[in-house]
């Protein structure tokens, strides 16, 4: 057995992958490979349709998760993105796009932060009973790879999840093990962001 898989069987398998693995997998999605094992931790969905961003979670015990999905366009080669979802909902865009390059210095792809704005009765989105909630989209180059090698188009890679609450002595830190997992993630991802930016 590798150590790898020792690993896992040891201390429990948490999918935390970097923004460079995230664009490798979609652009094997993309290409039509093989799906790889980390795909199990991936769903196929279409995320501008009917179900609000809390509905994809329904039935789990997780509030974040990691989906494929194709871009709502009214035609292939239009560059706006329609976001809305479920009743009157949107995901709006927040700060800056972040490119991402390869091992190679290659641009490979981009990275978006969003978060869900719900039915406008709900003035902001912390007035959302269901809370908040935050996306980040992967999407890849369009000429990071030969477009006649693309088989499945206009496709993108989503994180979603809710953004946690802060209780009182809680802003300051972790009290266990889900959120331990989450700043670590955050921390990595942190210094990822930090490195995209320099190259």
């Amino acid at each position: 057995m590798s150590s790898h898989h020792q690993a896992k069987d040891m201390m429990g398998y948490r999918f935390h992958p970097t923004n460079k693995e995230l664009l490798k997998y979609l652009l094997g999605f993309a290409i039509n490979k093989p799906f790889p094992q980390q795909y199990h931790n991936m769903q196929l969905v279409n995320l501008y349709a009917d179900k609000e961003p809390w509905e994809l979670f329904d039935g789990t015990k997780n509030n974040t998760g990691y989906f494929i999905t194709q871009q709502n366009k009214e035609k292939e080669q239009h560059v706006r993105v329609k976001r809305t979802v479920g009743i009157n909902g949107t995901w709006k865009l927040q700060g800056k796009v972040n490119k991402v390059f390869d091992d190679q210095g290659k641009l490979m792809g981009y990275v978006k932060n969003l978060k869900y704005k719900p039915h406008p009765q709900h003035k902001k989105s912390s007035d959302n009973p269901n809370g908040e909630w935050l996306m980040t989209e992967y999407s890849l180059y369009d000429r990071y790879v030969d477009p006649k090698k693309i088989k499945n188009k206009g496709f993108v890679v989503c994180k979603i999840k809710k953004k946690e609450e802060k209780h009182g002595d809680n802003k300051q830190g972790v009290n266990n093990n889900e959120d331990a997992a989450e700043y670590i993630d955050s921390v990595l991802q942190d210094q990822e962001d930090i490195s995209i930016i320099n190259e």
